[in-house]
């Protein structure tokens, strides 16, 4: 079984989910191969290398351009140059099964191609990418999006009126058109959507995409064979350590914290503040470092998270965006340590009461107080209620059922599919084709039209006085064209006019050899008959047909010897 997953390497979260996913299923099963599709720079590749093994591989497509080639909103939608990769990568390893794990920078039309190559595909929902491209669902002022009113507002969030401001450059229509080209590829080209927890499920059901399309599959971090899950007391001293751990910055609510802790008239507290600090954040964060027992300690690596735990008697997760399914809370539970939480996103779907404590988005002062109430006794209560979580390879097993299932559904709906035998064709000519060809005549005379122009031909003759011939006539007029004549063998239209151009029964003509043109165009479904009813006359003008038209034997025909 092979399968495919597509992310960009820009997106952390979903890189440490995509390949923990990736090493516990190919624990779980000796039959399956991984393919990554990844959009990084060549630096970032290396990252990911040391994961390649015979059984788990790795495409990449380069993306050298500086950081702001993901501000175009369009790029949401489609790249053509990544489109063309993907198409050729995705033909080659023949996956069963396509899990699209984030598509920022690399474009929801992959979504399409996939459909197109007849694989199962499945997009993860990870976030709110797909309704907002700040991914986050916050306004400027830091209040929560309920309604992006179909994208149009997304267009006053990211519009910022200082062009030298990191920004968004489209215009509120491609914003708009980027909503629904997105609720079109989900409706149309993905089979199974995963959803990271019901929160982000139920706000996409919101936009009107099919409950029915949506499973929620709670992602699972790495077991920690060593962790006590039992264990109580993991320190000597008698404070109560309180812990921050993740990016340091205003969407992870890092100030509100901050504040909190400020306003606690304790002495037996302590603040351990573990992540590398935005740098957006970074005068905001400065104005609190002189608080009593405030340690900061900066990045730190997910092998260090044993150590961290056992330094930490109960962890805060402050967001003041709706994260959808926070891994450092599961980190917690795992090592053992409640969660206090801003009750926001998929955090109340993780931290019950029962072993946490949730507070009011945003609300300094309702955290303030849950944090006062803190004890050991409580904190030791709270430990002893937190139950055993699924395991990463329950995680994998349910992934792999997911996709199995796809595999087959999609298999089935294949073999009731009935496709008449090809072999037919090759007693057909061109003529029975006309009746397909002509759902894309106007596609046909507008390349017509370029190639007239590319060769000099100003001076046409149309041949077809029907529906298609005279809006060509139309067109070629207001081109700047000239049209000699309009010829018909219907005899009713001989010696008439359209537009003030004669009609001509080309039989019946005398001058016909007469009328000087550059080139004949037919436009009729009786394209081949009329080719060599105009052969027949030897009239030495060049001819064409719309129906059976061909650029490139038109282009060999007029450049060769």
């Amino acid at each position: 079984m092979r399968i495919l997953h597509v992310y960009d390497k820009s997106t952390g979260g979903v890189n440490r989910y995509t390949l923990n996913m990736n090493h516990a299923i190919l624990d779980l099963r000796n039959d399956v191969e991984i393919y990554n599709y990844v959009l990084s720079t060549a630096n970032e590749s290396l990252d990911l290398l040391q994961y390649k093994n015979d059984r788990n591989h790795f495409h990449f497509f380069y993306d050298e351009e500086n950081e702001f080639r993901e501000l175009n909103v369009l790029n949401d939608c489609s790249n053509s140059d990544i489109e063309a990769d993907f198409d050729t990568y995705i033909k080659e390893i023949r996956p069963d099964v396509v899990n699209f794990q984030h598509l920022n920078k690399i474009g929801m039309s992959l979504v399409s191609i996939s459909k197109q190559n007849d694989v199962p595909t499945i997009l993860t929902l990870h976030d709110y990418w797909l309704i907002c491209p700040r991914y986050f669902l916050l306004k400027d002022d830091f209040t929560v999006c309920t309604d992006n009113n179909r994208g149009i507002d997304c267009y006053e969030c990211n519009e910022l009126p200082d062009a030298n401001y990191y920004k968004l450059k489209n215009n509120e229509l491609e914003y708009r058109y980027r909503y629904w080209y997105m609720k079109g590829i989900i409706s149309d080209n993905v089979d199974r959507l995963i959803a990271v927890s019901d929160s982000i499920k139920y706000r996409l059901m919101e936009e009107g995409i099919d409950k029915n399309k949506i499973t929620t599959i709670y992602p699972v971090v790495v077991n920690h064979e060593s962790v006590d899950s039992h264990k109580t007391n993991k320190r000597v001293d008698n404070s109560i350590h309180f812990g921050f751990i993740g990016y340091v910055s205003a969407l992870k609510g890092t100030h509100i914290l901050l504040e909190a802790y400020r306003l606690l008239d304790r002495c037996d507290i302590e603040l351990h503040i573990y992540g590398t600090v935005d740098p957006l954040f970074q005068k905001e964060f400065e104005n609190f470092q002189g608080l009593p027992k405030l340690n900061i300690y900066g990045e730190y690596r997910p092998d260090d998270l044993m150590t961290i735990f056992e330094n930490i008697d109960i962890l805060i997760v402050p967001s003041t965006w709706p994260e959808t399914g926070p891994l450092v809370i599961q980190e917690a539970l795992m090592h053992n340590t409640p969660v206090i939480a801003a009750n926001i996103g998929g955090a109340p779907e993780y931290v019950k009461e029962d072993y946490g404590l949730l507070f009011s988005a945003g609300d300094i002062e309702d955290l303030k107080n849950k944090m006062s109430i803190i004890t050991h006794e409580m904190i030791d209560t709270l430990k002893k209620n937190i139950p055993v979580f699924p395991s990463i390879q329950d995680f994998a097993s349910e992934i792999m059922e997911t996709y199995i299932n796809l595999i087959n559904t999609k298999s089935k709906i294949q073999k009731r599919r009935v496709y008449a035998n090809n072999n037919h064709r090759f007693v057909l000519s061109l003529q029975d084709a006309v009746g397909i060809k002509s759902v894309r005549i106007r596609n046909s005379i507008k390349k017509i039209l370029c190639l007239l122009e590319k060769y000099g031909m100003k001076q046409v003759i149309i041949f077809g006085a029907g529906k298609y011939g005279k809006k060509l006539v139309n067109v070629l007029l207001q081109e700047g064209f000239i049209v000699a004549a309009i010829l018909d063998n219907n005899p009713k239209l001989n010696n008439t006019f359209y537009m003030n151009v004669p009609i001509y029964v080309p039989t019946t003509y005398s001058k016909m050899s007469q009328i000087e043109a550059d080139i004949i165009i037919i436009v009729s479904e009786w394209e081949l008959e009329i080719k060599e009813q105009l052969g027949n006359m030897g009239l030495g003008i060049p001819v064409i047909g719309v129906y059976s038209f061909n650029k490139e034997n038109f282009e060999t025909h007029k450049e060769g010897p």
